[in-house]
């Protein structure tokens, strides 16, 4: 008996078990997860229902007035159109809407597209924060990019990322179910009155 079969063997075993046990209802539920892994990947995996998804975008609509701002920093360089593009595609695609994209672009001269491209978005979403900086490194430009940010957290991301479409859902409601000790990687913004010691300078690695 090769592997495979053997494997497939146990499978139906299992299957049959689980009914018996616990009903069909619950063996077709194991059933969906199961090929929405094998055949569908990571994305069908994690990714929450589109039932969900507009479920989180009416609970966002009605409450999110109360929720802290989330400033997204992310430097910008040479960034290839797709990425970019798709970057941006899911930052707007957010369920929650109170996010901030803070986005500066050390470029060099040969790709004035990223900024044209952050441009013509930023004039369609005043959510989007652009500048032109000098490129002086990934610490440096992410602290720049800080200073724009007008948001009660900070958070980052890089260029060529997409952000699943319940990220800042997710973490705006994080703060209020968690202690503080738990809280996920996120940085508050130091009030006025804080300390030179809590400021959110990004420093680099020595």
């Amino acid at each position: 008996m090769s592997l495979e079969t053997k494997r497939i063997k146990e499978l139906f075993g299992y299957a049959r078990t689980l009914t018996k046990e616990q009903g069909v209802g619950v063996m077709a539920g194991r059933a969906v997860g199961f090929f929405k892994r094998r055949f569908f990947g990571k994305k069908a995996r994690y990714l929450p229902s589109k039932q969900t998804l507009e479920a989180q975008r009416a609970d966002a609509a009605a409450r999110a007035d109360g929720w802290p701002i989330i400033s997204i920093l992310t430097p910008l360089y040479n960034t290839p159109p797709q990425f970019l593009q798709h970057f941006l595609d899911s930052v707007q695609a957010q369920t929650a809407p109170n996010w901030q994209l803070v986005l500066v672009d050390a470029s060099d001269g040969a790709h004035p597209d990223v900024g044209e491209t952050v441009r013509t978005r930023a004039a369609q979403d005043k959510r989007i924060v652009y500048a032109k900086i000098e490129n002086k490194g990934i610490a440096a430009n992410t602290n720049e990019a800080a200073k724009l940010a007008a948001g009660e957290y900070l958070a980052l991301a890089d260029h060529d990322d997409m952000l699943a479409p319940h990220a800042v859902y997710c973490i705006s409601k994080a703060p209020r179910r968690l202690p503080t000790a738990t809280r996920p990687c996120l940085r508050k913004r130091p009030s006025t009155r804080a300390s030179a010691t809590s400021s959110p300078t990004m420093r680099p690695s020595t």
